[in-house]
């Protein structure tokens, strides 16, 4: 690479910088962003990156994880990955927003790298140029703290509820409690539990249930009020627990 760079023009306030080593990705990013508004120069090595950051004011940064695709050069060189030049740019174009631009993204590693160094969006390669653009418009919305690419997102794990999701500590207490119903007192002197220990496993057991229940509207467990002793004794003897 020999440090080229596309040259800038004024300052705008959709300006981006990428520094990507590929040719093909640099030049998609110039003619494919721009009918969406995007004024893209872009760099294919460390030292052009370096010169672009003091030669305007940019609203966007765009960086490729790996600054060297080919592996075998990347090892030789001890290439280091993108995210390396994020305290430059911070410290360069401190109103820039950070964008990693890149393929291997769906690496949780990468993607905790990328947390850790402060980014403000992570977008996948693998998106069309439209999702791109609009992945930069969501980066430049002061109301968007991160933006992270649709096919990046975890899915959210819905929260277990019912006795399958309880702990094998939380089935043990609760059978010890079928057995031998009472106060707060009796069960915790017959469970030998501390004040803290039975409170934490009794309600997060409660809470399990409460969840699972599903008792909106029902007297016995509203809002955030967990049931009671006698419906979780009730219910857990409809199910057999001994």
């Amino acid at each position: 690479m020999d440090g080229k760079m596309t040259e800038p023009t004024d300052d705008s306030p959709t300006a981006v910088l990428l520094i990507d080593d590929r040719s093909v990705i640099r030049e998609a990013a110039e003619a494919l962003l721009r009918p969406h508004g995007f004024d893209v120069h872009t760099v294919d090595a460390v030292d052009a990156f370096e010169r672009a950051l003091t030669s305007r004011t940019f609203a966007i940064v765009m960086i490729d994880y790996l600054l060297q695709s080919d592996p075998v050069k990347r090892r030789a060189e001890g290439t280091p990955n993108g995210l390396s030049l994020v305290t430059a740019v911070r410290a360069t174009q401190p109103g820039a927003r950070i964008v990693l631009f890149s393929e291997g993204l769906e690496q949780e590693m990468v993607l905790r790298q990328a947390r850790e160094a402060g980014v403000d969006g992570m977008i996948t390669k693998g998106d069309t140029w439209e999702r791109v653009a609009h992945g930069l418009r969501q980066v430049l919305d002061p109301g968007v703290v991160e933006y992270v690419s649709p096919s990046l997102r975890r899915p959210s794990t819905p929260r277990q509820t019912g006795f399958g999701a309880l702990t094998p500590a939380e089935v043990s207490f609760l059978k010890r409690f079928v057995a031998h119903p009472g106060t707060r007192a009796q069960m915790m002197a017959d469970q030998g539990l501390t004040p803290g220990n039975f409170d934490a496993l009794i309600n997060s057991i409660k809470r399990k249930v409460t969840d699972h229940m599903n008792l909106s509207g029902d007297p016995r467990a509203t809002g955030d009020r967990l049931i009671s002793n006698e419906v979780l004794l009730q219910w857990a003897m409809e199910r057999g627990v001994e």
